[in-house]
């Protein structure tokens, strides 16, 4: 408790670093255009190993010279196949000796009486564990009792907010407001507490598709236009479902999860989202009614006078992981505080007009994540734009996530064609960081997905990152230790088991581990990455001339 108490007052008693960057946007467009067409030859050719690697030695060294391994041998019993990997590599990796923890191995190797390796992977693991420990003590003790206040504050203005709406278009936003903070509510203790006022039937709906944790919900919330809501993301995973003790006996952060979940996740579309062939477009009676939810949920924070606490959480979690990808309360309070309006005056359609295109004419407000189940044309050059997502407590951009978002369809294009690729591979992100070693690896995708001008693109962003960038979250500072391993240009200071490709793929390995854990522990407020959905056209359509049939069909219907 004590430690946890240390260190939320370092938390608030310093601003969080913001990237200052030297950065020029237009160099950085200009060179896309150059390298868009880019092909896997040109990127390999681009960027070389930094280092000559052995592969195979000549002349293996004998087992007998090296220090300890008869001792080693006696604890083991090393098979003939792992005698012979030292030999050649100098260092072996073996399945077969596995421990359920790095804790367990050390034990081991101490009451042996045997010399002992400190890997990097060591370390690596050991920052996962505090990480992840101190998040958890955190959330017990501070995040989710501050939810449990701010939702109660906020539920309890509803009745007294609800008696001063005439209109029943607003009032119809009002009640989605109802819904979207009654399914919260429950979430977070764990009960069914209905809306006060909506009666559309959705709760229900939505409180079992959650509860099944799996699969695709498509229902007409929050407007008429039917969504796409992935229930599989609701499944708590991670420290999450561990249970712990506490003075009030055993319990999880199952509730809190869930409740996260929806509060990070489920947005109001501000703009409109991208245009298909398969759906008919959003209205502006739908995006007008999801805006007005959102100036009522602003009001709604502003009268609970919990606004504090609101604050606090997003100062916590921003701390841990960045800021949300999302138009936040704060943003959206300064804009209509700037243009006058309130969710009456969107009645009104040139200032529902004003503010719509207000909205879109820049990038500040929007995603830069796709997060959720959209259709995209495939028959258009430039991919579809992500709609203004209102949160109140939005999932937070991550680098990675943004990277692996901008390497899948429809983000991929070559020669003037959308280009399917369904997954991003991880070896994306250990070269975008900086990793040239694991571009070769990449070969086959690169040439079959076409998406070496893209990639090269990513690379260029992430190299012009200045010092500020890698500190202005535990996150990013997580990232850049992973990118602390990338190989050095020299290795002729090395041991010469460091000096070999074995071990550069070993490292990657290191690199890709606690990449996997950075991810995992940050399952809940990290934004999760999606890959746009599609499906099938007929490529010409041919329709009989005979318009005087169709009409009275037409008449008939």
């Amino acid at each position: 408790m004590r430690n946890a108490v240390c260190l939320l007052f370092l938390i608030l008693g310093s601003a969080l670093l913001q990237a200052q960057s030297t950065f020029d946007p237009e160099s950085y467009i200009q060179y896309r255009e150059t390298i868009k067409n880019m092909e896997a030859e040109q990127l390999l050719q681009k960027y070389p190993s930094p280092a000559v690697y052995y592969s195979e030695r000549k002349y293996p060294t004998s087992s007998g010279s090296f220090n300890y391994l008869d001792s080693i041998n006696e604890r083991f019993q090393l098979t003939n196949s792992e005698l012979e990997l030292i030999s050649q590599n100098h260092f072996m990796v073996s399945e077969r000796l596995n421990y359920p923890s790095f804790a367990q191995a050390m034990l081991d190797l101490y009451f042996s009486d045997l010399p002992l390796f400190l890997s990097t992977d060591l370390f690596l693991h050991a920052m996962h564990l505090s990480y992840d420990n101190m998040l958890k003590d955190i959330e017990y003790q501070l995040l989710e009792p501050n939810l449990l206040s701010l939702l109660t504050s906020m539920r309890n203005e509803l009745g007294i907010m609800k008696s001063t709406i005439v209109d029943p278009v607003v009032l119809q936003s009002l009640k989605d407001v109802d819904l979207y903070l009654a399914v919260a509510f429950s979430l977070l203790k764990d009960e069914s507490i209905t809306p006060l006022f909506d009666d559309s039937g959705d709760y229900p709906v939505l409180m079992d598709g959650i509860a099944g944790e799996d699969g695709i919900l498509n229902i007409s919330v929050f407007a008429e236009h039917v969504r796409k809501l992935d229930m599989s993301q609701f499944k708590p995973r991670g420290h999450y479902a561990d249970e712990f003790w506490t003075s009030e006996g055993k319990r999880d952060l199952c509730s809190y999860f869930k409740a996260m979940t929806w509060l990070g996740r489920i947005d109001f579309y501000l703009t409109q989202p991208p245009a298909n062939p398969w759906e008919d477009p959003w209205s502006d009676e739908d995006i007008r009614r999801m805006q007005m939810a959102a100036l009522l949920l602003n009001d709604l924070i502003d009268k609970s006078g919990e606004k504090d606490l609101l604050d606090l959480h997003e100062k916590i979690i921003g701390f841990f992981v960045g800021d949300s990808d999302n138009m936040t309360p704060e943003q959206l309070k300064d804009l209509t505080d700037e243009l006058g309006i309130n969710p009456s005056s969107l009645l009104d359609n040139e200032t529902y007009i004003s503010f719509s295109s207000r909205l879109a004419a820049t990038n500040d407000y929007g995603q830069k994540i796709m997060s959720a189940f959209f259709y995209v044309d495939p028959d258009t050059i430039a991919p579809g734009n992500l709609p203004v997502s209102y949160r109140i407590l939005g999932q937070k951009f991550i680098l990675d996530s943004y990277v692996f978002s901008e390497l899948v369809y429809e983000r991929i294009s070559y020669q003037d064609k959308k280009v399917y690729r369904a997954l991003p591979d991880p070896l994306d992100m250990l070269f975008v960081l900086g990793n040239d070693n694991a571009l070769p690896l990449l070969k086959d995708e690169l040439e079959n997905y076409h998406y070496s001008g893209k990639i090269e693109g990513l690379r260029y962003l992430v190299d012009q990152y200045d010092p500020l960038y890698w500190e202005s979250s535990l996150y990013t500072n997580w990232l850049k230790a992973i990118r602390d391993l990338n190989p050095s240009e020299s290795t002729s200071d090395l041991p010469y088991f460091m000096q070999t490709s074995n071990w550069q793929l070993q490292k990657m390995n290191t690199q890709l581990a606690s990449w996997a854990e950075l991810r995992h522990d940050n399952i809940l407020y990290a934004k999760q990455s999606y890959t746009g959905g599609t499906g099938c056209t007929y490529q010409h359509v041919y329709l009989e001339p005979y318009p005087d049939f169709y009409e009275t069909l037409y008449q008939f219907a």
